[in-house]
């Protein structure tokens, strides 16, 4: 119904120009050779070539416009029913809405009931919408090239700028440290770097870029201007290109603002941003072992704690964990650094199963992390996640490729699990219907079981 009656308006659209383009030329036609019009002439110019935008419209634009300025219309799922714009995180409130996080965290401030359905929230715990998060950048990621180069809103005046002279040009203010220029500039470089990927790509072209922005955060203290700065290093580092160019041209000084913006004294955005930043720089190989010099497992520990409802950031420190543990050195710092009881903790309140074993089943494969998983006794948590059928096939080859781990490091953690395994039979379950890994890990260790019976039954 709404595609046909958009169709009809624009055909009524053609047909009126049509008509003012039919009276110009006979205005035109009636006039004497040596007396025409032209006035008539020139509107009949401007009316055709309307005509042939709006047909050329009706026949090649594939989803629809708004505005002046030609962008994409996003889906009205995509808005937050606060703000009224596209949710960049996106979380689900206890009355079941989704909002975005920065606007329902301001209105939770003053008024504890949901904005939506105006009933009491039970608790403000606030669960990401990793589901609709997904969909949004995947559209954004699919309309980025209809959004103009670069747009500038102010005092509702739209100007168009080529990206690189506009970069160069909020690069420059930036750099004269004035508060007022300063914070509009960061406000406008964050908007644009996380809608353009191309506005993105641009600070690894521009000569001095990334330190004319990093050499900001030394200057400005203000904690709104240090939570956009993070935000545009996060946006900017999702570019491979760029976050090789971070890491040659300013790593350390990068990775030492991030790591103090991990801390739970600051604000949850700053600590968002910061792990977000460190996961994507963490991806880069030959910086790897650098970060993990830089004293930075505490500090991602530190955020896997310090929860508050807001998993974006306790996933991003543990996919960074993760990432830099692919270095053997790294490892031996995170176990080193107490690794073994966050991740422990998080797997017992069964947050974040699937990162927090593929942590694990990673430190264990080191003497150190099984003699403190062994100190807090992690057998009985990681034979109840393979009782539970919940549990994916995945993690319970984790599971199950950590106790092989425990028990060929000690043998003394097989009198153990044999008790376990009498009583429930957990493993031989495994072995007839886990992964192929999981199934050659599990029939090791019965058949280590049962040497170690028989050798004790002797």
């Amino acid at each position: 119904m709404a595609e046909a009656a958009g169709k009809g308006v624009e055909t009524e659209g053609v047909l009126k120009m049509k008509k003012e383009l039919q009276r110009a030329v006979e205005a035109i036609v009636e006039e004497d050779d040596d007396d025409c019009d032209l006035e008539a002439t020139e509107r009949a110019i401007r009316t055709l070539c309307a005509l042939k935008d709006l047909k050329s419209m009706q026949n090649h634009q594939p989803y629809p416009k708004f505005g002046s300025l030609g962008f994409a219309e996003p889906p009205q799922e995509f808005k937050c029913p606060l703000s009224g714009i596209v949710m960049e995180f996106p979380v689900v409130v206890a009355s079941g809405q989704t909002l975005d996080e920065k606007s329902i965290r301001r209105w939770l401030e003053t008024d504890r009931s949901c904005p939506m359905t105006k009933q009491e929230l039970p608790h403000c715990d606030l669960i990401p919408n990793l589901s609709v998060k997904k969909m949004i950048m995947e559209w954004n990621k699919l309309h980025s090239a209809d959004t103009p180069a670069s747009i500038v809103d102010k005092k509702e005046e739209h100007t168009t700028y080529s990206n690189e002279e506009h970069l160069m040009e909020l690069l420059r203010r930036l750099s004269c440290s004035t508060d007022n220029q300063d914070r509009d500039a960061v406000e406008q470089i964050r908007k644009l770097t996380y809608k353009s990927p191309s506005f993105r790509t641009l600070f690894g072209k521009i000569e001095g870029a990334i330190p004319c922005l990093i050499q900001s955060v030394g200057i400005n203290h203000d904690l709104m201007m240090q939570e956009d700065l993070l935000a545009i290093i996060f946006n900017i580092s999702t570019d491979e290109d760029v976050r090789n160019k971070i890491v040659a041209d300013c790593g350390a000084s990068v990775i030492s603002f991030l790591i103090t913006s991990l801390g739970s004294e600051n604000s949850v955005e700053m600590s968002r941003h910061a792990a977000a930043a460190l996961n994507e720089l963490s991806k880069v190989d030959s910086y790897k072992t650098k970060i993990g010099e830089s004293g930075v497992f505490p500090s991602l520990f530190e955020v896997l704690r310090f929860r508050e409802g807001n998993l974006f950031s306790s996933r991003d420190a543990a996919l960074a964990i993760l990432n830099l543990c692919t270095v053997i050195q790294n490892r031996e710092r995170a176990i080193s650094d107490g690794a073994v009881m966050p991740v422990y903790e998080m797997i017992k309140d069964r947050i974040l199963i699937d990162e927090m074993l593929d942590i694990l089943a990673m430190l264990s494969r080191h003497q150190k992390a099984v003699e403190d998983m062994e100190g807090i006794g992690i057998l009985h948590c990681l034979f109840d996640l393979l009782k539970e059928s919940s549990t994916t096939e995945q993690n319970k080859e984790n599971c199950v490729a950590i106790i092989h781990a425990m028990c060929m490091s000690n043998r003394r953690n097989l009198r153990n699990v044999d008790r376990i395994e009498n009583g429930y039979e957990i493993l031989s379950q495994v072995v007839r219907t886990g992964t192929s890994r999981a199934k050659r890990k599990a029939t090791d260790i019965l058949n280590r079981l049962s040497k170690f019976v028989y050798l004790h039954s002797a």
